[in-house]
């Protein structure tokens, strides 16, 4: 008999404890949403006029707008494992899909919910101008981070900061300080990732220990193999993140399906063994603080600096560019180039480089031996988000 119920409900309270005990963001998830439908919530803002001058005989009439905004889920992940009947107790099955669940959130789920978290809290930042290129130091970290604090210093009450391993090291370091921070070595509320935290002004510096959960715009895999995460920060369209100030009160992710099936032998088509299927669809959402928008997050980056070769291509006066790092599974970023006889063509994070030529990468560029290439990566709207440059050399 096919085993075709969901374990996933039944083993609830073990996953979430699994999804806490190994992320970073275990305290942003939240179920308490009113859902439209299979992967749509409803989030209801609310903004009041303010006071008038009293006078003796009148009240001031002001008005409630109320507005309810549809929030969906698009971030839909699934996979399946065929288990061999020889690691397989016939009598104990659900003990061998719990090891296998176990290991499968451990190594995979967890990292892809961090960085699920840390990415959209990210792009929301930069999307609302929330966010700085910059590359800290030990004699400016610690002013970095004030400054940044100080620009959502009215929502500390439920902020905290993220921040890498290598700038938690300059932090511990910082020629500005005058007397050593106290780090602890704990895990958050008795839960979550082990890691070093510290404050400033009060507000929690929590460090990411695992660069790979921390960039800025990850790349999601359609397919892995064993021993492969399914996403991947290192990519020409994603930047490391410095550290970013998220809001309890406004980030959440909310997760909505997980399925998780056993079959036994026989009970399936896909081979002689058991099939385990594993199913997620979550998000992270950043929400708006009433009228104000979106003012409560902050986002400190290093924009990704791209290595590029330059060597003779096929025909004569052609050349042969390749990167040290491409763009992801993603159709939505793509390459432009630009040259000069003596200096490279710069730019800065969010030029518009629509002028530019588009280039399609393993592509021969027809350039001078001797001028600089600039080969930047754009968003749909010729919006640069990273790049670099070299010196080219054509074929003779």
């Amino acid at each position: 008999m096919a085993n075709t119920y969901n374990k996933a409900e039944l083993w609830e309270p073990q996953i979430l404890e699994a999804m806490a005990e190994g992320t970073f963001a275990a305290k942003y998830i939240t179920s308490n949403v009113k859902w439209l439908n299979a992967d749509t919530f409803n989030f209801t803002t609310m903004a009041t006029g303010g006071y008038g001058n009293h006078t003796a005989n009148t009240w001031n009439t002001s008005v409630i707008t109320q507005a309810n905004v549809a929030y969906q889920l698009d971030h839909d992940r699934d996979v399946e494992f065929q288990v061999d009947k020889r690691f397989v107790d016939e009598t104990n099955s659900s003990a061998s899909a719990a090891n296998v669940t176990k290991t499968f959130i451990a190594e995979h789920a967890n990292p892809e919910l961090d960085a699920i978290f840390f990415g959209k809290v990210s792009e929301v930042a930069i999307a609302n101008s929330l966010s700085i290129d910059e590359t800290p130091a030990v004699g400016t970290i610690y002013s970095l981070l004030k400054a940044s604090l100080a620009k959502v210093r009215r929502y500390r009450k439920e902020q905290e900061v993220f921040i890498s391993s290598e700038d938690m090291d300059l932090l511990e370091r910082s020629s500005e300080l005058t007397r050593k921070i106290e780090f602890t070595q704990v895990a958050q509320g008795g839960l979550a990732l082990e890691t070093r935290i510290t404050a400033i002004d009060g507000t929690p510096i929590i460090e990411v220990t695992d660069p790979e959960r921390f960039y800025t715009t990850p790349s999601y895999s359609d397919d892995t193999n064993a021993g492969e995460v399914g996403f991947d920060g290192d990519v020409a369209e994603s930047s490391p993140i410095n550290y970013i100030i998220t809001d309890k009160a406004r980030c959440s992710i909310v997760p909505k399906i997980n399925s998780i099936y056993f079959f036994a032998p026989g009970t399936h088509t896909k081979g002689d063994g058991w099939l385990y299927q594993n199913r997620s669809l979550s998000d992270a959402f950043v929400f708006p603080d009433g009228h104000r928008g979106i003012k409560s997050i902050y986002l400190s980056f290093d924009m990704r600096e791209l290595t590029v070769t330059s060597v003779a291509g096929t025909s004569t006066g052609d050349t042969l560019i390749t990167l040290d790092t491409l763009i992801g599974n993603t159709d939505d970023y793509s390459y432009v180039y630009k040259t000069h006889a003596t200096v490279a063509p710069t730019f800065d994070f969010g030029s518009d480089l629509s002028t530019w030529t588009a280039w399609t990468y393993g592509d021969d560029i027809t350039a001078t031996t001797g001028h600089k290439i600039t080969v930047a990566v754009v968003d749909e709207d010729d919006l640069a988000v990273s790049g670099g440059n070299g010196t080219v050399t054509s074929k003779a």
